[in-house]
């Protein structure tokens, strides 16, 4: 819900209606992709994932090396 709130802050309320029900998750894909959404939620997906991580790790107290970024020295 965090990413309607952000990114589609207009389509809050009928994406909320989606969670609702079962098939959700297929309803919801389906309409990013009516929206021409698809890739920003995997972009925000793959960012909150990473982010959940972290703070795992830090609650837990488990270091964490990230790799560098290609292209960049």
């Amino acid at each position: 819900m965090r990413f309607a709130r952000e990114v589609m802050p207009d389509d809050y309320d009928i994406i909320a209606r989606y969670f609702d029900r079962s098939g959700a998750y297929a309803q919801f894909k389906h309409f990013l992709e009516r929206r021409d959404k698809r890739q920003s939620w995997h972009d925000f997906e793959a960012r909150a994932t990473s982010e959940a991580i972290l703070e795992w790790c830090q609650v837990n107290d488990i270091g964490f090396i990230a790799e560098p970024t290609q292209g960049k020295d």
